[in-house]
């Protein structure tokens, strides 16, 4: 039910846009029928193909911010804007995305300030880390302080990294983000020079459809059921492990230590740690949105 209804506020927000294109090429495989065929215009995938990557990542600052309460703090029960997080999740266990290289390179050449610009007009904010600000006692957001991005007005240098690769790219959508998807095809294929299929399935089972198709990649949100970062870093991705295929025994650490820690200077700093290997040195997701739902 908590998926159900997060992917109609998504769905809702969307249509009301009104920039569904007809021209996007999108695949709509049924709940019974998951397997792809590559639209006719799409060009053959070449076995060795140039991805632009950047592997200097700027250092941050630790924050001088505060909770208001030791996590997690649950959220009153009257009605109060609850913060959402919108991400692409790479299927680590699936080439080419079981290359670190190759899903930094992917979550690097998305322009997360096109996609809010083009799609949003209520405040949504671009998003390189999972946290959303909200859930911060000073609503600080960390775009571009953590994660990784480019430029695309600064031509930042970037790096080259070979992608051995024959087959063809896969991401899954729900119903109702067709937009999105486009939006994303078209820079991967600007930026990196690769096209990506898209898969669009039913939004009420989204999450059981995603679970049997063979995407390398997947668009996934969650919201806010407390006021804590553990409830994204901890509770999200691990209800994304499904999918993601990913662990990390010192992401890990990090987390359950920052959940006990008392010290909210400490409980910060290690929360920050965690969302740099989340978001930069594993590249497991790549963040897009960050937004709010007035329930």
């Amino acid at each position: 039910m908590r998926k159900a209804i997060f992917w109609i506020i998504f769905v809702v927000s969307i249509l009301a846009s009104g920039c569904i294109s007809p021209t996007a090429e999108i695949i709509v495989p049924t709940a019974t029928e998951t397997a792809i065929i590559p639209t006719e215009t799409m060009p053959p995938p070449t076995a060795t193909q140039e991805l632009a990557t950047s592997t200097n990542i700027p250092p941050t600052p630790r924050p001088t911010i505060t909770l208001t309460s030791p996590p997690p703090t649950p959220w009153p029960t009257h009605t109060r804007p609850m913060p959402i997080a919108y991400f692409i999740g790479f299927r680590t266990d699936r080439p080419p995305f079981d290359d670190v290289l190759v899903r930094r390179a992917f979550a690097q050449a998305i322009d997360r300030r096109k996609l809010a610009d083009d799609m949003w007009v209520n405040g949504s904010q671009p998003a390189t880390s999972l946290v959303p600000p909200q859930i911060w006692p000073d609503g600080r957001s960390w775009y571009r302080e953590i994660g990784l991005y480019t430029d695309s007005t600064a031509n930042e240098p970037v790096e080259a990294v070979e992608m051995e690769w024959d087959g063809i790219i896969r991401v899954s959508i729900p119903e109702g983000t067709e937009r999105m998807g486009q939006l994303l095809r078209e820079q991967w294929q600007v930026r990196l020079g690769i096209v990506v299929d898209i898969e669009v399935f039913d939004s009420d089972q989204y999450d059981l459809l995603i679970d049997s198709d063979d995407s390398q990649m997947y668009f996934h949100g969650w919201y806010a059921d407390y006021a804590s970062p553990y409830n994204f870093l901890g509770d999200a991705i691990a209800y994304n492990a499904q999918w993601l295929k990913w662990s990390n025994e010192e992401y890990d650490r990090l987390i359950e230590v920052a959940f006990s820690e008392t010290d909210v200077d400490q409980q910060i700093d290690l929360y920050v740690q965690a969302e740099r290997i989340l978001c930069e040195e594993d590249a497991v997701i790549a963040p897009l949105f960050h937004d709010l739902f007035y329930p």
